[in-house]
């Protein structure tokens, strides 16, 4: 939802609420990972993590990681 309304750009302007926003979305990518282990890549798996790989990829942009951030959006390109 913070994507759709626009959130990145209000949270995008303070480092800090990016840099939590970070840590959570890293959270949520260790969980996907242990999904993964075991299990078939299904496509509601592989839509999670690239929605994961969308949202850090906007957080590093905000913190002017770009290198970074591109190779997010190259993952999604790849899937």
């Amino acid at each position: 939802m913070m994507y759709i309304w626009n959130g990145y750009a209000v949270i995008g302007k303070q480092k800090q609420l990016t840099e939590e926003m970070l840590d959570t979305l890293n959270k949520a990518e260790e969980h996907l990972e242990e999904r993964r282990e075991g299990a078939t890549e299904t496509d509601v798996l592989v839509d999670d993590q690239c929605l994961v790989k969308l949202l850090k990829g906007l957080c590093f942009k905000y913190l002017d990681r770009i290198g970074e951030a591109e190779e997010c959006f190259k993952y999604i390109s790849t899937k």
